[in-house]
């Protein structure tokens, strides 16, 4: 079974064209990061079509991130200038969706403000006994 889902960041906006035919075709690339090495990513070459590809061209800019909920793989088989024969890879996108949020960090519920504040110090701990309140 041919089926992707990736998750990445856009590494620039997408480019929407369309086919002699007036196909909407939109190509870009995401940045993927790898599972078990998180300071390298892998660059994923995507390609949209049709209602798919007018959505990721308006909706989409550089640095965002996005899902690739549904797609495949496609290969291309071409000979190069030289005379070789070369293959390609891309994903063809059929579902794209938003990975972020466009709220405001206020707007975020009460557990990830938490979280945050804590990934960045921002509790201490108090010396009370079980039951007493600090104030």
């Amino acid at each position: 079974m041919n089926d992707v889902k990736l998750s990445g960041r856009l590494v620039r906006d997408p480019e929407l064209k369309h086919t002699p035919n007036g196909v909407p075709v939109a190509t870009f690339s995401l940045a993927v990061d790898r599972k078990f090495n998180r300071e390298e990513a892998d660059f994923i070459p995507i390609v949209a079509w049709r209602k798919t590809a007018e959505f990721v061209a308006k909706y989409f800019r550089k640095g965002q991130s996005v899902i690739v909920a549904q797609g495949r793989i496609k290969v291309d088989q071409y000979t190069d200038k030289e005379g070789n024969k070369r293959s390609r890879f891309s994903v063809v996108a059929d579902e794209v969706e938003f990975a972020d949020s466009k709220r405001n960090p206020e707007d975020r519920p009460a557990g990830s403000v938490a979280a945050e504040y804590m990934e960045n110090g921002g509790f201490e701990k108090l010396d009370v006994e079980d039951g007493e309140l600090p104030f």
